[in-house]
Parts: structure tokens; sequence; C-alpha cells
């Protein structure tokens, strides 16, 4: 059934977009090439006996690690205890874990996540916290009803 869906849509799809294209020049947008073109990131090369300390927090492996870490320890516990459940939020929070394990620093997450998704990437980063919290939250309530 699923090919057949795919099957139809690529074959539909090309009288549908050649149905929607404006037909005079004029009503045609061209897209600038200036903004197609890769951004570079800027790295600091501040000496470290030069930072600040929040600077140096931002540099630190030790965050990330700690972070990633966290979210092992709790994957595994989320699966040992509920079984190889997946639902949106582990999914998210695995992609979370495997970022914060990776990248060496704070600093290097937050470059690599807004060159990969500049429009969203913060929403990126912070949606797996925020479920996770209701996640809590929603832990806690069934507890107090015991």
């Amino acid at each position: 059934m699923n090919i057949l869906l795919v099957v139809v849509i690529f074959i539909t799809l090309p009288f549908i977009m050649k149905l929607i294209h404006p037909k005079k020049p004029e009503q045609r947008i061209q897209v600038d090439p200036e903004l197609l073109k890769e951004t570079t990131v800027q790295v600091d090369e501040t000496p470290s006996n030069q930072l600040s300390p929040n600077d140096k927090l931002d540099r630190s492996r030790g965050i990330v690690l700690l972070g990633g870490l966290f979210g092992l320890f709790y994957l595994g516990n989320h699966f040992i205890t509920n079984g190889f459940t997946l639902d949106l939020n582990t999914v998210n929070f695995m992609f979370l874990t495997a970022a914060l394990l990776l990248y060496g620093n704070v600093r290097e997450l937050g470059n690599g996540l807004m060159k990969a998704s500049s429009s969203i990437g913060q929403f990126a980063l912070q949606y797996p916290f925020y479920a996770f919290g209701n996640y809590l939250n929603l832990q806690l309530k069934l507890l107090r009803r015991l």
C-alpha cells in the first residue's frame, strides 16, 4: 500500500507543479544567489588565560560530557524499566544525548545547531528539555497519587 502511494505521488506531482507554476515570467521570483552561499562560523582564538569564567565554561568539554552521560543513564534506565518503547520524546532525547556526546563543547554544539538549522536551531535545542521536564512533572503527579 505504501509503495502505491509513493508511485502515485511521483506520477502526479510533476503535473501539479506544472499547474501551480506562474505562467507569466514577471510573476516568477528568483532567489538571490547571495542568500544561498554557505555561512562560515568564526572561531574565537583567545588564549585560555584571558578568558572569563563564562567563556571557560562554554569551551569546557565537561559540561556536554556530563549532560551526555546523564542522558545515557536516563535512557538506559528508561529502556530497562519500560522495555524498548519509543515515543517522540524518547527519540528526541536520544538525538540530544548523541549531540551532547559528539560535540566538543557547548559553543561548538550551539554553532553546529545554528549552522544545521539556522531558523529554528534554538527551539530544536530547547524542545527536548521541555519535553523531559513535562515527563518528569507527569511522573511526579503519578507518584503523588500513590
